[in-house]
């Protein structure tokens, strides 16, 4: 279950429940963003720890996945990753605009005010925080 909030083109803030394993302005935001390769440095900065072996995880599952196959998790709180790593990967990876927040009791998806995906609950939400 999922809390989604956003605003529509006249600025209206719009909250509602989506139920499903992801939230579809996140579905749409990485069909819109899909990507081929991902261009991995050969050397990663000083105070890097995790960022290369990450990356080339990313890219092999990607490289195999098949559409209908199961995802592929990575937890990154089981991960030491440091603020050098977190700067490596948004640098090579991008941002989408969508930013999700989990609670205690419950996992909010958000998007920044200039994304235009839109879910269930409206067709004409702009997805916003």
């Amino acid at each position: 279950m999922w809390r989604l909030e956003g605003s529509t083109a006249g600025g209206q803030t719009v909250e509602c429940v989506e139920i499903g394993p992801v939230p579809q302005p996140i579905l749409t935001a990485a069909a819109e963003q899909a990507r081929t390769t991902i261009e991995i440095p050969k050397h990663a900065p000083q105070g890097a720890m995790n960022a290369l072996p990450l990356l080339v995880e990313l890219q092999e599952r990607s490289r195999a996945y098949q559409p209908g196959q199961e995802n592929h998790v990575i937890n990154f709180t089981l991960l030491p990753i440091t603020e050098v790593d977190t700067q490596l990967l948004t640098s090579v990876l991008g941002q989408i605009p969508l930013v999700i927040r989990s609670a205690a009791t419950a996992a909010h998806a958000y998007s920044r005010p200039d994304s235009s995906t839109s879910g269930p609950c409206s067709t004409s939400t702009r997805w916003a925080t």
